[in-house]
């Protein structure tokens, strides 16, 4: 009899195992076989929308400017923003295109991205001029371009003519403008100065506080001194450095009595 009921209990044993999930028997499975819980919230909707948004580019690395950006583009303004690894960039119009580049300055993390555009000699040499250092960065090609000097033959130093550096030094980005929005895609290749300052939080909320103090977008910038200070005081595109080389006179006084 003892066995009898022994081999029964057995047979329980082995059924209700059969009958069991791993899981009820306290075995971890992989996270791909666990019934994952919902935690949706106002986070997965902004990724949803940016799924959306990847679907309709056609590619992960665009992204699509918010309608606020794009609005601001089309009215001759500038976009500073943050892609998805947390880059910042500024999107702007130099002439009739569009040009994306690193918002913060290679050299020692200057507000780029609110900086003149000028022309380097040559229309076809559209430049950010850094307000903090004044160096020129090309919008098309990333590299900087500055006015060499050379020894003649009597050994002073004369004017060489407009020359570049030998490799990029800001890294520039695609932008594309389509029919239902502009977008911007990342370019990592190589390495570039200003990967360094490219994710730095305190220079871009620096930046974006100097575009809201002028919002002058590509026709205008704040005065400022080499470390950044501003004195508040927005002068026309072109003319600052002019106004403090004293060429011409500036359009709003430097010292207000």
């Amino acid at each position: 009899q003892a066995t009898v009921a022994q081999t029964a209990m057995l047979q329980h044993h082995v059924a209700v195992a059969k009958n069991s999930s791993a899981s009820d028997m306290g075995i971890a499975l992989p996270c791909s076989k666990r019934q994952r819980p919902d935690l949706s919230g106002p986070d997965d909707e902004a990724a949803s929308a940016r799924q959306k948004s990847t679907r309709a580019s056609g590619d992960p690395l665009w992204k699509r400017l918010s309608e606020s950006d794009e609005s601001m583009l089309r009215g001759d303004g500038r976009a500073h923003v943050a892609l998805e690894d947390g880059r910042f960039v500024t999107v702007l119009r130099a002439g009739s295109e569009l040009r994306a580049v690193d918002a913060i300055c290679y050299h020692a993390g200057g507000p780029l991205g609110i900086g003149d555009i000028e022309e380097a000699g040559d229309p076809d040499r559209l430049c950010l001029k850094c307000p903090w250092h004044h160096y020129l960065v090309d919008l098309k090609s990333g590299v900087k371009w500055y006015q060499a000097l050379e020894k003649d033959s009597t050994g002073r130093l004369v004017p060489a003519g407009w020359k570049a550096s030998a490799a990029p030094v800001q890294r520039v980005h695609d932008v594309e403008e389509r029919e239902d929005g502009i977008y911007v895609r990342r370019r990592l290749d190589g390495e570039c100065q200003s990967d360094r300052w490219a994710h730095r939080e305190d220079c871009f909320r620096s930046l974006e506080e100097q575009a809201r103090q002028h919002r002058g977008g590509a026709r205008g910038v704040t005065l400022a001194s080499a470390d950044g200070r501003l004195d508040g005081r927005p002068s026309r595109s072109g003319q600052t450095l002019a106004a403090l080389r004293g060429k011409v006179r500036p359009t709003v006084p430097l010292a207000q009595k």
